[in-house]
């Protein structure tokens, strides 16, 4: 029953369905429930890495604090119990920790939360270094502009400037410019 303008499933933009668009924001709060789940970070990781990845291919800002929250959730792959070395699995810090992941694939808006955690952790916290590395994959086709934002943000915020792995973050930045 479509009626005089059809049914939403017969309406097309260019790339998407209405319907998956009017989906969209349903999913999202799923998807972002649960990562709030600490039971299921326990008892169904993978879930968890799934709704992680979901949310950063689908670019969600929304996600953003929630993702931020997850920078120290570990991914455990089954070769981390083996007793010996046979079985290894290729690790990359993106497949390790999938939050940091998700907010590089969204990119430069979650840059403002990913300063806080660089300037509010200690350096040699896990977080702090998920945050580095996402950032500087962020500006990697880009680095002058991130040099230039990096080098405003440090000059603004004395606590920021001061963090050696912030320095160090935007030397090696310099060095690849």
């Amino acid at each position: 029953m479509g009626g005089m303008w059809g049914s939403a499933r017969s309406i097309k933009g260019p790339e998407t369905d209405l319907q998956e668009v009017l989906g969209k924001p349903d999913r999202e709060k799923e998807l972002i429930g649960i990562l709030r789940d600490k039971g299921l970070q326990k008892i169904d990781p993978d879930k968890v890495v799934h709704a992680i990845r979901e949310l950063g291919d689908s670019k969600s800002i929304s996600a953003i604090p929630d993702l931020i929250a997850l920078l120290g959730f570990r991914r455990h792959y089954p070769s981390d119990d083996a007793k010996d070395d046979v079985e290894s699995h290729p690790e990359t810090w993106t497949g390790r920790y999938p939050a940091g992941g998700a907010l590089f694939q969204i990119g430069e808006p979650a840059i403002p939360a990913l300063i806080k955690v660089i300037q509010n952790r200690r350096c040699e916290e896990i977080e702090s270094q998920v945050a580095i590395e996402a950032v500087r994959g962020i500006f990697r086709d880009k680095i002058k502009e991130g040099l230039d934002d990096l080098r405003a943000r440090g000059s603004r915020q004395a606590k920021l400037a001061a963090k050696p792995c912030f320095v160090k973050l935007i030397k090696d930045m310099a060095k690849r410019s």
